[in-house]
């Protein structure tokens, strides 16, 4: 068992402390983060060109 005062083996050979499955579960969800975020935004802007163009079908009609 290390001491206090030793460094963590990862930390001391200057390895990230993150292994690679968490590396690529991490990557996952920040992909996942922005496939979310683009969802939102696309329907956000159908939405206003929906609103938009019945509004101007209504002007019109």
């Amino acid at each position: 068992m290390p001491s206090a005062r030793e460094p963590d083996a990862d930390k001391a050979g200057g390895a990230s402390p993150e292994s690679g499955w968490r590396r690529f579960v991490g990557a996952v969800a920040d992909f996942l983060d922005g496939l979310e975020f683009l969802v939102w935004s696309a329907r956000l802007v159908w939405g206003l060109i929906r609103w938009l163009f019945g509004l101007l079908r209504h002007v019109i009609d």
